[in-house]
């Protein structure tokens, strides 16, 4: 139990500094964007609270909200049909194919192993006396 307990705490210190960059750079900024969505502010003058008066507008009398909306689903449903339909079909191509299901297996590795072989030879090249 000991050994457990201190190894939580270690992967709490570990994932400490990614929560503080999450925090700061994800969840304030959507907190504050809520929070000013509730008032009518133009940066520099002072802040008006309006409530839910900006999305009663938007959604009842901006035109523009619901051409963006609309866009939005199209994209989202045509761009998740063409990358299914292009994985799916190079799928079928890797199992029927033996010759393209070769190419693709060269060059998925050709691009996992040049990048740490560079990386290797300029670290080599930099340090010459670590052996």
């Amino acid at each position: 139990m000991e050994k457990y307990l201190s190894r939580k705490s270690y992967i709490t210190v570990f994932l400490l500094p990614a929560l503080v960059v999450y925090v700061f750079t994800v969840l304030l900024p959507i907190g504050w964007s809520a929070v000013y969505s509730f008032y009518e502010w133009d940066g520099i003058s002072p802040m008006k609270f309006t409530g839910f008066d900006n999305y009663i507008r938007m959604f009842t009398e901006d035109d523009v909200f619901w051409q963006v909306f609309k866009n939005n689903i199209v994209f989202t449903i045509v761009n998740v049909v063409f990358q299914v339909s292009v994985g799916l079909f190079i799928a079928v191509l890797l199992t029927k194919i033996k010759r393209a299901a070769r190419f693709f297996r060269r060059s998925i590795s050709r691009r996992w192993f040049f990048p740490r072989l560079r990386s290797f030879k300029s670290f080599r090249t930099s340090f010459p006396s670590i052996r």
